[in-house]
């Protein structure tokens, strides 16, 4: 046995981490614990079995983001997982195994950055415009999730993955699942490594590989690969590759800038709430990266497709333009809120809130509104907003409280109402809280 005892291990632990199949999981792991036992020269056999059994893996999620993260600090097994998940499960046909497994590339590409730029980034490029619609949409993911890692921020993604996955378990599941001691002790060792930016090093800005790694928008883009069958799932994976090099905050001209904000003006005409969730995500980091400080006179494209948003917004019948511009207008940053939020931009979204009495009146479209229009005083602060706005906006979410659209859904006008709600209770709240008097009156 000793001749494959490194082999063996590999191939138990990638089917007992990364299987979709939670029975599969599990019987790898209790032939890995049978293995141990039996040879007892398994590498790391004993450590790893405290924290892959029965227990832990039961939970997707966690086995492909948490215990394979203790699992990938051991090199003797790391290169095997990596190359499994970008050259086999990013190909899968199941979407969600897709996602979990860039997200396990990202958590576990900080152990060895060299590796994985070499060994798996850059055949993951070239694979970004397969004529196979599961092998670009998986590499697309994997490019992204891999740039997150590598700049320092896959602790934050990881773990909004793991918090929906947890969602739905009991307390005792949650439990069992805890961190051991011997996660506890790792932890240190991760966070430290997770935290490093290693695309400043690695990938400088003027590098043949990370000129490709901004490059495969654009080229996406020229062998219209959106278009035909499958086309809004690499329109997600598009917008998601862009929230990436946000996050990481890669240094890119000003013609780049403009083309992905093209790309996610786009992006928000799609029919698709999906989509326009994607581009609304990656337009909200996009505007913190690259847009803080925008003036009147430095960015003068932004400006122009601004200004065509708001009066497109205000004007067109096309309802997926218009809820995906509103949700765009919501996630702006403070500078950009502050060059272009006046007058004009409040009416237009108050009026986008109530029903109009046309065929392109739309309940989630009015929802989506409300939500902005409320994200968009707290972005701003009540003390940059005019005192009759300020009213105005009141008046707005009290009026969508008489919202009783009925259609063939049943009462979408409830969706309205409920919004309306919330965002009512955040506005008085910030009302409350603010210690001016000027504000409160």
């Amino acid at each position: 046995m000793k001749p494959h005892i490194q082999t063996l291990s590999s191939k138990l632990i990638l089917v007992s981490l990364f299987d979709r199949e939670i029975n599969c999981r599990r019987a790898a792991s209790a032939t890995f614990q049978e293995c141990v036992g039996r040879q007892g020269n398994f590498p790391h056999g004993i450590e790893i079995l405290t924290e892959a059994d029965y227990f832990t893996l039961s939970n997707r999620a966690n086995a492909y983001l948490n215990v394979s993260c203790f699992v990938g600090q051991y090199p003797e097994y790391l290169e095997s997982m990596l190359k499994y998940l970008a050259f086999e499960k990013l190909q899968h046909c199941d979407v969600t195994i897709r996602v979990l497994a860039s997200q396990a590339l990202s958590v576990l590409s900080v152990f060895n950055p060299e590796l994985i730029i070499k060994e798996v980034l850059l055949p993951l490029i070239e694979k970004c415009f397969s004529k196979a619609l599961h092998i670009r949409h998986g590499a697309i993911l994997g490019v992204a999730e891999i740039i997150i890692g590598l700049s320092g921020n896959s602790q934050q993604s990881r773990q909004e993955t793991l918090d929906q996955a947890f969602v739905t378990l009991s307390l005792k599941e949650k439990a069992i699942i805890k961190d051991s001691e011997n996660h506890q002790k790792f932890k240190a060792l991760f966070d430290d490594l997770s935290s490093q930016n290693y695309i400043t090093k690695l990938l400088p800005a003027g590098s043949e590989d990370m000129a490709k790694v901004k490059g495969i928008i654009t080229r996406i883009e020229q062998e219209n690969l959106y278009k035909g069958k499958g086309g809004e799932i690499m329109r997600g994976g598009v917008c998601h590759l862009i929230w990436a090099m946000s996050t990481a905050k890669l240094d890119i001209d000003t013609s780049l800038k403009e083309n992905l904000f093209k790309t996610l003006l786009d992006n928000f005409k799609q029919v698709n709430t999906e989509i326009q969730d994607e581009a609304t995500r990656a337009f909200k980091v996009y505007c913190c990266a690259y847009l803080n400080g925008v003036t009147a006179g430095n960015n003068e494209p932004v400006m122009q497709f601004v200004h065509k948003m708001i009066d497109s917004s205000a004007n067109e019948t096309n309802i997926a333009m218009c809820r995906g511009y509103n949700m765009a207008f919501g996630v702006m940053s403070q500078d950009m809120l502050l060059l272009f939020a006046g007058e004009k931009l409040f009416q237009v979204l108050m009026a986008n809130c109530v029903p109009k009495g046309v065929d392109s009146d739309d309940a989630e479209a009015r929802k989506q509104t409300c939500k902005s229009l409320i994200q968009i005083v707290e972005t701003m602060g009540l003390q940059n907003i005019n005192v009759e706005i300020r009213k105005q906006i009141m008046e707005t979410f009290y009026t969508c409280f008489e919202d009783y659209t009925v259609d063939r859904r049943g009462d979408v006008g409830s969706w309205v109402r409920q919004e309306a709600m919330v965002s009512l209770n955040k506005f008085i709240n910030l009302i409350v809280s603010c210690n001016d008097e000027t504000i409160i009156s």
